[in-house]
């Protein structure tokens, strides 16, 4: 399974031009997936994910998706 999820992530030279930290809008054969955080994750891999927590088992889940193609979230402050 650990092999499986790698394969899907991102592959070595599209990984230099992800940040750990940020957030991409992702999309998967053309469909919009939505938000999530660019992750250094020993478990799967580097990957996209998002933590929710799920009240019905009082515990924090981590979302992980597998996109095909991505795109950096820049917010804009005014000074």
């Amino acid at each position: 399974m650990d092999k499986f999820l790698k394969s899907l992530n991102p592959k070595d030279d599209e990984k230099h031009i992800l940040i750990y930290g940020k957030e991409y809008k992702l999309w998967r054969d053309g469909e919009y997936l939505g938000t999530a955080i660019w992750t250094k994750d020993d478990n799967v891999g580097d990957s996209f994910q998002n933590k929710r927590y799920d009240s019905k088992i009082d515990r924090y889940i981590n979302d992980v998706y597998v996109a095909d193609s991505w795109e950096l979230i820049i917010n804009k402050t005014r000074l």
